[in-house]
């Protein structure tokens, strides 16, 4: 459970996946929870996951 930008809490379905590159994510349903997930928890940036900008880069690791 983590908060929404006006401090709500409420449950989000997050789905961690592995990318074609090879990356984790967490998925989330729409971009705007997304990026609250992104402020909340941190993450290196949003991709295109499914069609649509909600995925969170996890983690970003240089060279690899």
């Amino acid at each position: 459970m983590f908060r929404t930008s006006n401090g709500q809490p409420y449950d989000t379905p997050v789905k961690f996946v592995i990318g074609l590159s090879g990356k984790c994510y967490a998925v989330l349903p729409n971009e705007w929870e997304a990026e609250d997930y992104m402020k909340e928890f941190g993450g290196a940036r949003l991709d295109c996951l499914n069609g649509f900008f909600n995925g969170v880069l996890l983690q970003e690791t240089l060279g690899m």
